[in-house]
């Protein structure tokens, strides 16, 4: 398996990379720009489409194929969502990137943004992170300050915009329906489909909904290129994931490596083996 030198939570500059400038040293925000420069926004999408970057939030649908689903003539605006509603019982990977790398993030729901010509993006965090969403909104507050958001985000006369949005603490709110439906402010219930989200989601207007660690991966998915980002992983699932060691091992925490490792790997080789041997 060919190795890969990319991370959800550092780079190889040693800096801080919930600060900017340490962020952009170690190479960030170059995929917005060369996006912004060299590509339009239906060959960004179909970057993730060759690439087959697939959704990270379990059902592992192609993220690329989700997004091409909005209708291209709608007179409807688009919007990006991104799922941090992250409630299950041991998980903690969206946690740690939106606490240690959250402008990785704002990257890619930028980049997710410009790919389906929207506007306006909400990103919808669990309301027990508290501290990770004050990191976000003073990540924002930064990226607006450098223009990475705003009116010109997307080139001159070309807005895009990110709201962070605080849930109340339900669990359904992780279903992309039900977390529509909270983001709206009304009660979070699952919704009947069709229609789907790409076509009538948030505020019955085309929405994409796709999770942290997915959109996270949207900005190492286009430095790479489709190709090379596809050499990496198994099968039908591409690129790298951040594997999340919790419970009965040694040595707890986040690997990110690419997909095909087994789980005798990820416990023995990173956990440490068992903590009960």
């Amino acid at each position: 398996m060919p190795q890969m030198n990319l991370t959800y939570l550092h780079r190889d500059n040693g800096g801080d990379l919930t600060a900017l400038a340490d962020y952009e040293r170690a190479g960030g925000y170059t995929a917005l720009t060369t996006a912004l420069a060299e590509m339009d926004p239906e060959e960004v999408l179909y970057s993730c489409l060759r690439s087959n970057l697939r959704g990270r939030g379990g059902a592992g649908f192609p993220m690329g194929r989700k997004a091409s689903f909005l209708p291209k003539d709608s007179p409807k605006p688009s919007y990006v969502v991104c799922n941090a509603d992250e409630s299950e019982p041991g998980t903690f990977k969206d946690r740690e990137i939106m606490e240690r790398n959250p402008f990785q993030l704002l990257e890619g729901v930028t980049i997710a943004g410009y790919a389906v010509r929207a506007q306006r993006a909400y990103i919808y965090i669990r309301g027990e992170y508290e501290h990770q969403a004050l990191i976000l909104d003073r990540a924002l507050e930064d990226a607006y300050a450098a223009g990475k958001l705003g009116p010109d985000a997307l080139g001159p006369g070309n807005a895009f915009d990110i709201t962070l949005y605080r849930g109340a603490g339900a669990y359904i709110c992780g279903e992309e329906t039900g977390l529509l439906e909270s983001l709206e402010g009304k009660r979070g219930i699952v919704r009947s489909k069709p229609p789907l989200p790409a076509l009538s989601g948030l505020f019955n207007k085309p929405t994409v909904v796709n999770n942290v660690v997915t959109l996270a991966s949207v900005p190492n998915d286009l430095s790479l290129g489709a190709e090379r980002y596809a050499g990496y992983g198994a099968n039908r699932s591409k690129g790298t994931l951040a594997f999340q060691l919790a419970g009965n091992v040694k040595r707890g925490g986040l690997v990110e490596k690419a997909f095909g490792v087994t789980l005798r790997e990820l416990i023995e080789d990173f956990g440490g083996g068992t903590a009960s041997g």
